[in-house]
């Protein structure tokens, strides 16, 4: 039976009553993705996309970094078992920390409109991201690319989709959707939060075609159905070719930043 929404919302309050159990020791806990949203598709949607964060120095203790740990864990049991779909437990982050966030992840977190305060204090206003979380960003983008796109080039023709392969090929392609839009706008230099990246991305780059992304959420939330295995394949093929298309703005935006920083690290006599 397909779960409904208050489903996810009583499975999530009854992970957040369970780190309770943690008292003061758990400083604030952040839910993002597709709930945080309310953008669930049910049944779909993974039930706990989430960021705990801890007091300062706590995990830099074996003894409590495990007692945190196994809360978190038996936090988790029960959503595992619910019947919804659970990919992941939480992240977990010491308060220090917020500091330093990657630009693909701090945008969505600092958001009102792509997280949510589940309990504790409301630490949104610690979170940033710096030059460095920049570089990582647009390190992440090309990892995407060549760990993860890459190797879904053995669904392309000439191989023809068995039932299992659709299936699989169909999640990834919504993983994709989901990464991409976040990963591209930060590696561009303009970090956005999850619900707004691929409307950031149309701005940025007017002239490429992100419609693909459209046509998966379409697919994802039953507003069109899928044709022949072959549309599948060619939504793949336009991933490949729009990932391409985009890895020239992404170095040309990386250089200009460099020449930027060196510019203004130079001596002034030099620059005159």
């Amino acid at each position: 039976m397909t779960p409904t929404l208050e489903d996810y919302w009583r499975a999530v309050d009854s992970f957040a009553a369970a780190m309770g159990r943690l008292g003061d020791d758990v400083r604030g806990i952040l839910l993002w993705g597709s709930l945080a949203r309310d953008e669930v598709v049910l049944g779909q949607s993974d039930l706990l996309d989430a960021v705990v964060v801890v007091r300062r120095g706590l995990l830099e203790e074996r003894a409590e970094f495990d007692r945190v740990v196994q809360q978190i864990l038996a936090a988790c049991a029960p959503l595992a078992e619910s019947g919804i779909p659970f990919a992941h437990p939480p992240n977990l982050f010491q308060e220090e920390e917020l500091g330093d966030f990657e630009a693909f992840i701090g945008p969505t977190l600092v958001s009102p409109d792509s997280s949510r305060l589940l309990m504790g204090e409301d630490l949104r206003p610690l979170v940033h991201w710096s030059d460095e979380g920049q570089a990582v960003a647009r390190c992440a983008f090309f990892s995407m690319k060549r760990r993860f796109l890459d190797r879904l080039s053995v669904f392309l023709p000439p191989l023809r989709l068995s039932a299992q392969q659709q299936s699989l090929l169909f999640d990834r392609l919504v993983e994709l959707s989901k990464s991409f839009p976040v990963l591209a706008c930060a590696a561009l230099g303009r970090p956005a939060s999850q619900k707004h990246a691929l409307t950031e991305l149309r701005q940025a780059l007017p002239d490429l075609d992100f419609s693909l992304f459209d046509k998966i959420t379409a697919l994802r939330k039953g507003e069109r159905s899928l044709g022949r295995p072959e549309e599948l394949q060619g939504l793949l093929r336009s991933a490949f070719d729009l990932t391409e298309r985009i890895e020239e703005p992404i170095l040309a935006s990386a250089t200009a930043r460099w020449s930027d920083l060196l510019a203004a690290g130079a001596d002034p006599q030099e620059r005159t």
